[in-house]
């Protein structure tokens, strides 16, 4: 239903787990990003989760009608996104949008590929200009002879 209200939200694995033990709820646990699949399994629980808006845990989180997005800093450590109900009832479909942006490290990473191939490139210039060198024709003189 797209009129309910969806929270999404990140926050350190560890308590995203905490928060979700005992509910019942589905984890994905692969995602093809190139054919946009997923595979998932679905955890047990009875336990009627707190509302989520309400967990003073969150890293970043949104919530409301309609389309939702948060923007987070990637840092070192683990982290869990939680899309749910905004009211923590069950029962959510979500179209989802992820994307990754980088301030440097993959043009960072690219030089780095470019500068090895251009030394593969000149390495492999310079075997190709050797290998392709003809010997020189050794040239053979005749033995000084006597005079008599």
């Amino acid at each position: 239903d797209p009129s309910r209200p969806v929270f999404i939200g990140i926050a350190a694995s560890r308590d995203v787990d905490a928060y979700l033990s005992g509910v019942e709820h589905e984890e994905i646990t692969s995602l093809e990003v190139f054919n946009s699949s997923f595979d998932y399994d679905r955890q047990p629980g009875t336990v009627q989760p707190e509302l989520p808006g309400d967990q003073d845990f969150w890293l970043e989180e949104a919530g409301g009608v309609g389309a939702q997005e948060i923007e987070f800093d990637l840092a070192e450590g683990e982290y869990t996104i939680l899309v749910m109900n905004a009211d923590s009832s069950e029962g959510i479909e979500v179209e989802a949008v992820f994307g990754i942006m980088s301030s440097g490290v993959i043009v960072l990473i690219g030089v780095a590929f470019l500068v090895l191939a251009v030394a593969a490139l000149a390495g492999g210039i310079v075997m190709l200009v050797f290998g392709i060198r003809r010997p020189r024709s050794e040239t053979t003189s005749a033995p000084p002879q006597q005079l008599s």
